[in-house]
């Protein structure tokens, strides 16, 4: 998982370099494959206003620009298709050296002299758009650095998690934890609830609520699909690795990265009747956001509406209902799946993605709503549009239940064999979020939703030492008590004849324990083989 080191700042505070917290973090359990700087190479580019546009007089595919940078007005030559009057760009200036060494330097092309170069999203190493100059927002400020303009002094750390800690894919996660190995307070998730101005809801059941216990929604309608992505939100997901597409889908993105929630939005023109999350029917098909058509079984959940499934339950969304720029009225929904009944289904579809990665690893349970108010703001805020209130259809009975841990302090010393102070444990386990009540002669433990990685005592020493530290763990030898039991004769005997035929230069084999089709049913006739499904 890739991260802004300036994201995680809004959320906590960092208080020590880059390589310092990337070292915390690794020694805590969250290896840290490495870093970059965002911004290198941009020195001498600032933004830039296309003042007057016109075609080059001895070339087709090159236009004569004057651009201003604040101080002055200078001719720049661009071959760019986009390049118009009235644009702010990204311009960088003569004696700029950019990202892939290329210095500048006043240059005649086709006879006209060019003071630097309008800019691609490519040539500065911000993204793989090579077909057009950068379009900035019409408030950008002329001549402001693009460094500063787009907070590049910025680092992205790249995280390898284990599976067991999904609650860290999310920039609230990491938050969480650099909060508690610096001992700060942990990040508040401050969330205003989005009054509704329209009453329009749209009908969900939960059929198969043993594998999607809770399922929140919400239409939000007449808003503009189509406008424009700020630049902060593109950004930010670029960083994290993830393209820009539209507005709406760049937010439930957005959220998804900020809280760990994956989301998606429906066009609500292309949905019927009410969502049912049911299990397909043999031989439903189903064409997915990326053009994919699925054949789909009994065993697999869908999202659907009354006549047909919309979505791959939380793994990926329908082409047919997806959100287009025309879109006028959408559906927020955000669900919680069980990790258990969801693992290996897109691995079936031969399907990866940030919302089945997730999912398969545990989300919160209680954070749907949290997500949906928050993705509300943004499109009201990016997208304008008129929000209903939020739908939810929760089975209780099945969703996770977070019960108390039976804990003794001492069995910290006796499975690390070192002694840490009781207050110290206490503060370590409130400062994960959990629920302590250290009454004697054994604490009660509650776990927080987030962390279904904790269920018994040994999960919890094994947190204590992720915060004291691993390596302050010396090396101690256990104490145990050494019983030789008699050797059984019969296995003496196996050893005995496996000696002498060795010693007679007899050599032992090992086979695998799979064979292929054939030679299975010469050896069992009458019984069907069991096929691997991913034979070596």
């Amino acid at each position: 998982m890739k991260l802004s080191l300036n994201w995680l700042s809004q959320w906590t505070r960092i208080d020590r370099s880059v390589e310092d917290l990337c070292e915390l973090l690794t020694m805590a359990g969250l290896e840290v494959d490495g870093h970059e700087a965002v911004g290198e190479g941009l020195d001498g580019v600032v933004i830039g206003h296309v003042e007057k546009r016109e075609q080059h007089p001895n070339a087709d595919k090159l236009s004569v620009c004057q651009v201003s940078d604040g101080e002055n007005v200078s001719t720049v030559v661009c071959g760019a298709p986009n390049a118009a009057a009235g644009l702010k760009v990204a311009y960088a200036r003569p004696g700029a050296v950019l990202p892939n060494g290329m210095k500048l330097k006043v240059a005649k092309l086709r006879g006209v002299e060019s003071h630097g170069m309008l800019c691609s999203a490519a040539e500065l190493a911000l993204g793989e758009g090579a077909d057009g100059i950068i379009e900035l927002p019409a408030d950008a400020p002329v001549g402001k650095t693009l460094v500063e303009y787009l907070q590049l002094d910025d680092q992205v750390i790249d995280i390898d998690l284990t599976p067991n800690r999904g609650d860290c894919l999310s920039v609230l996660g990491v938050a969480r934890e650099v909060a508690t190995l610096t001992g700060q307070p942990a990040p508040v998730v401050e969330v205003d609830a989005i009054p509704a101005q329209v009453d329009d809801i749209f009908p969900v059941r939960l059929e198969a609520p043993e594998s999607c216990a809770k399922y929140a929604g919400r239409i939000i309608k007449n808003v503009n699909a189509g406008a424009p992505v700020p630049v902060w939100l593109s950004e930010t997901l670029r960083r994290a690795g993830v393209r820009s597409i539209s507005p709406v889908v760049d937010i439930t993105n957005y959220v998804m990265l900020e809280l760990g929630q994956p989301m998606h939005a429906f066009d609500l023109e292309r949905l019927s009747g009410g969502i049912n999350v049911r299990y397909a029917a043999d031989g439903e098909e189903l064409t997915l956001l990326d053009g994919q058509e699925v054949s789909l079984g009994a065993e697999t959940l869908v999202i659907a509406d009354h006549e047909k499934p919309v979505a791959l339950a939380g793994i990926m969304g329908g082409l047919d209902s997806g959100v287009q720029t025309s879109t006028q009225h959408i559906l927020l929904e955000s669900a919680y799946f069980d990790a258990v009944n969801l693992a290996g289904v897109a691995r079936r579809f031969r399907l990866h993605t940030d919302a089945s990665h997730r999912f398969e690893r545990g989300v919160d349970y209680r954070q749907q709503e949290r997500a949906i108010e928050r993705a509300t703001a943004l499109v009201l805020e990016i997208c304008g549009g008129e929000p209903g209130p939020i739908e939810v259809a929760e089975e209780p009975a099945a969703l996770p239940e977070r019960t108390a841990i039976v804990f003794r302090p001492e069995l910290v010393e006796e499975v690390l064999g070192v002694s840490v102070d009781e207050q110290a444990i206490k503060q370590m386990f409130t400062g994960l979020g959990c629920e302590v009540d250290a009454a004697e002669p054994a604490w009660q433990i509650i776990p927080p939703s987030f962390r279904f990685d904790l269920q018994i005592p040994v999960d919890l020493v094994e947190e204590v030492a992720r915060l004291y530290g691993y390596d302050k763990l010396g090396a101690t030898m256990p104490d145990l008590a050494m019983q030789l039991d008699a050797t059984d004769p019969w296995r003496r005997g196996v050893a005995e004849t496996r000696n002498t035929l060795i010693n007679q230069g007899f050599y032992e084999a090992i086979t695998y324990s799979f064979i292929d089709e054939e030679h299975y049913r010469a050896f069992t006739p009458k019984t069907e083989p069991y096929r691997l499904e991913n034979p070596i």
